[in-house]
């Protein structure tokens, strides 16, 4: 049985200074051995980084959910892995170009792990820690 939890909470600076939390988790639970999760943390100097933080997170979860099958091997799930932190890349800078904005005022961290079958596999992009 697999059980999980995420907490976030907005930092003393953000409050006082009224700015959103930016960061973000998505998790995929795929039975009792099996799970996807993933943090992100925005770059809190950053004006989309909550919006970034919230795309990289849902995007690399979904894209390693769709893509690993069960009879992959290491490799190939770290390499699923790799790619999912490209795939999220590519969803930010296509929300920041629809929207209009800078895609460096987007900037976030992701870590993301794939456990299965009493195996860890991650991946870490910035100062994220999971």
């Amino acid at each position: 049985m697999i059980y999980s939890y995420a907490v976030s909470q907005q930092g003393a600076y953000h409050v006082k200074h009224d700015i959103v939390c930016q960061d973000a988790f998505a998790k995929k639970i795929l039975g009792d051995r099996y799970a996807i999760c993933a943090v992100a943390d925005g770059l809190g100097s950053e004006l989309y980084t909550d919006i970034a933080s919230k795309i990289a997170a849902d995007n690399a979860v979904a894209y390693c959910a769709e893509k690993i099958t069960p009879h992959d091997n290491a490799d190939t799930i770290l390499r699923i892995i790799r790619e999912s932190f490209s795939h999220a890349l590519d969803m930010i800078r296509a929300r920041a170009k629809n929207d209009g904005n800078d895609f460096n005022e987007y900037d976030t961290t992701l870590a993301l792990s794939v456990f299965r079958n009493g195996t860890l596999f991650w991946g870490n992009a910035g100062d994220s820690g999971m």
